[in-house]
């Protein structure tokens, strides 16, 4: 009711029957030669849908030639027409615009019966398979999941597992659906199941924020720190010792010249259940440019460019380390 129309897949939905939300352990491991199988999402489910709506649509107008084909073979009328042949071509004139959807009703009524009305709008539903069909090689995510599937499929007989193959695909859709797609040939059979996901998809809905939740994102955990809080910044002594005794922030930034630091690791929330988790493919980063120190019989010279001395006792230590390794030799 209230005049709201939902989307097409959301209809598929309510008319088909129940989808399997997890893969039998019979069949977790029977893939074989006489089996196929790829991950969608729901651009896949949808076309494969249509596909079967299609399907059945054109088996119903040849099921039901071949009745007319007997009631003309029974008449006493010796030539007998291919009534499915003349139902194709019907078809055909009806989408190359050689006749309307009028001619094309008359048509079918006169070739196959009353049973014909499922057919007058086969137009329209190849229409939207042929949209269906440009929508998904527009998209870059189920191009992603064509090509991952050209890739499981590459794999050497022995080497495949659908578990693998299912966490494949679950790193490309994150929390979206994933639809298990079998196509067995022993015998000729496609199955379509519903992967249930470990982690309840988040519904986004138009209420405000939970307040305890919110209190801790925004109070302790995207708070900023005033440089009022901050008494002095922590740094080891002897790196402090190296920059003499100067204070401030001209200080801090020569302590820092010899580090790279990238902070690039993001994070995201979820509002339902507070966790926390990282976002694939960042990372925090922090490098420490320095040279080595080389120790010699007589090391205590500093390295080139370093203010640094290799103390006495470290020499002393590193000559009955390697004393100690010789005699052990």
């Amino acid at each position: 009711g209230g005049g709201m129309t939902l989307p097409f897949s959301e209809r598929l939905h309510n008319t088909i029957k129940p989808l399997a939300k997890h893969v039998p352990r019979a069949l977790q491991d029977h893939g074989g030669k006489f089996s196929r199988i790829f991950y969608g999402n729901d651009s896949f489910y949808v076309l494969f849908r249509l596909h079967q709506i299609l399907y059945e649509r054109i088996l119903s107008a040849k099921t039901n030639s071949s009745t007319a084909e007997k009631k003309w073979r029974t008449s006493k009328d010796t030539s007998s027409p291919h009534q499915y042949s003349k139902f194709m071509s019907a078809l055909y004139n009806l989408l190359d615009g050689s006749s309307d959807n009028t001619k094309f009703e008359d048509d079918c009524r006169s070739i196959i019966g009353t049973q014909s009305y499922v057919l007058f709008t086969l137009d329209k539903l190849i229409y939207k398979v042929v949209k269906q069909l440009q929508a998904i090689a527009a998209d870059e995510m189920d191009n992603k999941l064509l090509q991952l599937y050209v890739y499981e499929k590459s794999r050497s007989p022995g080497r495949f597992f659908d578990l693998v193959y299912h966490e494949n695909a679950r790193v490309l859709l994150h929390d979206e659906s994933i639809y298990r797609f079998e196509r067995r040939s022993n015998p000729m059979r496609l199955t379509v199941q519903l992967m249930e996901y470990g982690h309840e998809k988040p519904e986004i809905t138009a209420v405000s924020i939970d307040p305890n939740f919110s209190s801790y994102l925004y109070d302790e955990y995207l708070s900023s720190v005033s440089d009022s809080k901050v008494s002095e910044d922590v740094f080891l002594e002897r790196n402090k010792r190296k920059r003499g005794s100067s204070n401030g922030p001209q200080a801090s930034l020569e302590v820092m010249d010899d580090f790279k630091v990238a902070n690039g690791l993001e994070c995201k929330i979820t509002c339902k259940s507070s966790k926390v988790s990282y976002v694939l493919d960042t990372e925090d980063f922090l490098f420490r440019m320095r040279n080595r120190r080389r120790i010699s019989s007589g090391a205590t010279t500093p390295a080139p460019g370093k203010a640094d001395f290799v103390k006495p006792a470290d020499a002393v230590k590193a000559q009955r380390f390697h004393k100690f390794l010789l005699s052990r030799s």
